[in-house]
């Protein structure tokens, strides 16, 4: 029965994740649930493999975590933050349970691969619909019924879409290995016409980098995955003195600044004010999840054209050094630079799990890189979900 709900779950994830981003969180605890009981009598022993062998990067997550916890003795906020802290914690809990015991599971059958990617393609076709002059299938119901509908476009879609762009490439594997080659090529095109129709920048780029990092992966393997090893720690141990950098030379340039959309000189504007809150506490932070509750100037405020500080600052780094401080930020490089050495080489010449797991990794990272606050729970759990239908198509 329990396998079933797995099953069930892998194919329905596209169009619940479509409809609405923050199930992700219900979804992964089901998951890990139904994964949990589904195996518990199962005859395939645990074996210690390579999605499990991330000592040092388990510790080194445990540490940053245990920080983030701490760091509601100083907050701003400090029930708050003790509660988002304690909750990071049991999402990353939940979410490694579930990769440990994946590898128990029997294969996916070919056909829930098939039936998954229908998935995908009816989320694109809805939303490829909606660019009929009268509006399609989505904007009909909730014109019926009186919901707002492009609130439900803006929150709910493009959320929808940066998840769809990462749960994909557990997809594209499965299809790759079981040999439906034409499905999943079309499958992907098919959703990136749909991102492409939509003004979701962050979906956009986030399925560029996925696809560009498969294909350097795949044809180069010895050398795109320690530029990606090398580049996304980097950026983020680097992000804040780069922007301080360049925000005279090159955001300030009227070249520039006058080529902006609204959004993206908004995001300047907040990070320009809140890296100034970081010089007051650059060592501890002040506290996790505290960018709501940041002291800001009236004058701040109306630079960036906010009544009040933002609820994160739409960049990780930035988000790290603000709520964390050096400390922090320091910590959560450290692990993303040992989990990327270790995923490299524990993959190390099988090109298709390669390219479809850094194709993942980078989508994630760079969906998110200025639109979500890293303690976002439906967030943390897409990229949990993920790894989960990774590892378990992996095994075929």
């Amino acid at each position: 029965m329990m396998m079933l709900l797995c099953r069930a779950l892998f194919v329905l994830t596209p169009v619940v994740v479509f409809f609405s981003g923050k199930a992700m969180t219900p979804v992964l605890i089901l998951l890990v649930f139904a994964l949990i009981t589904a195996v518990k009598n199962s005859l395939f022993p645990l074996k210690r493999d390579w999605l499990s062998g991330y000592p040092a990067a388990s510790i080194l997550l445990a540490l940053l975590l245990l920080w983030g916890v701490l760091s509601s003795y100083w907050s701003l906020l400090p029930g708050h933050s003790l509660s988002v802290g304690m909750r990071v914690g049991a999402n990353c809990v939940i979410g490694g349970i579930g990769l440990f015991y994946v590898q128990r599971l029997l294969s996916i059958p070919a056909r829930l691969l098939t039936y998954s990617a229908y998935g995908f393609i009816l989320c694109a076709a809805l939303i490829l619909l909606e660019q009929l002059p009268a509006g399609g299938i989505m904007h009909y119901g909730y014109t019926l019924v009186g919901a707002d509908f492009d609130r439900f476009l803006q929150k709910n879609v493009n959320r929808g879409l940066c998840a769809l762009v990462v749960l994909i490439w557990p997809l594209v594997l499965g299809l790759y290995q079981s040999k439906q080659l034409c499905l999943v090529w079309s499958t992907v095109l098919i959703l990136a016409i749909a991102v492409m129709s939509l003004d979701s920048l962050s979906a956009q780029i986030g399925l560029a980098a996925g696809m560009i990092a498969f294909v350097a992966i795949y044809y180069w393997p010895r050398v795109a995955p320690k530029m990606l090893i090398l580049c996304l720690p980097l950026y983020l141990i680097s992000f804040p003195a780069l922007f301080t950098i360049a925000e005279d030379a090159v955001f300030k340039n009227p070249v520039v600044s006058e080529r902006l959309a609204d959004s993206g000189g908004i995001r300047l504007r907040i990070w320009h004010a809140l890296l100034q809150e970081v010089e007051q506490r650059p060592w501890q932070g002040w506290g996790i999840s505290t960018t709501r509750a940041q002291p800001l100037t009236q004058a701040s405020l109306q630079a960036m054209g906010l009544e009040g500080p933002p609820l994160h600052p739409h960049n990780p780094s930035l988000q790290l050094l603000l709520e964390l401080g050096r400390i922090g930020l320091l910590l959560a490089t450290a692990a993303l630079a040992v989990a990327l050495l270790h995923w490299e080489r524990s993959l190390r010449g099988d090109k298709v799990l390669l390219a479809s797991s850094g194709a993942l990794i980078a989508a994630y990272f760079v969906a998110g890189l200025a639109s979500f606050g890293i303690w976002q729970f439906w967030w943390l759990s897409v990229l949990w979900i993920a790894l989960i239908y990774w590892r378990w198509v992996a095994k075929q």
